[in-house]
C-alpha cells in the first residue's frame, strides 16, 4: 500500500509533548523563514480586511518598515 505522508498540526505536537509522548522529525512539516516571510506578504496584500499601515501599528513598527521587509530591502 501506498502510506502519505501525514505531519502533525501544531496543536498535536504540543499535546504529545505535554504528555511526554515521542514525536519524530518525520511528522513535522519544518518551514523555512523564507516561505513564512512569503506567506505573511501574500496575505497581507491579498487580503482586504487589513492594511499594511494596519499590520505595522499592530505590530508596533513603522509601516514603511514593514513594507521594506516584505519586500527584501531589510531583514
Amino acid at each position: 500500500m501506498n502510506k502519505e505522508k501525514t505531519t502533525l498540526t501544531t496543536y498535536e505536537i504540543l499535546k504529545r509533548l505535554d504528555q511526554n509522548e515521542p514525536v519524530s522529525k518525520e511528522e513535522i512539516d519544518f518551514v523555512t523563514p523564507r516561505q513564512l516571510k512569503d506567506l505573511l506578504h501574500y496575505d497581507i496584500t491579498k487580503n482586504s480586511k487589513y492594511s499594511i499601515n494596519q499590520i505595522a501599528t499592530e505590530c508596533n513598527i513603522t509601516p514603511s518598515h514593514l513594507s521594506d521587509f516584505l519586500n527584501d530591502k531589510k531583514i
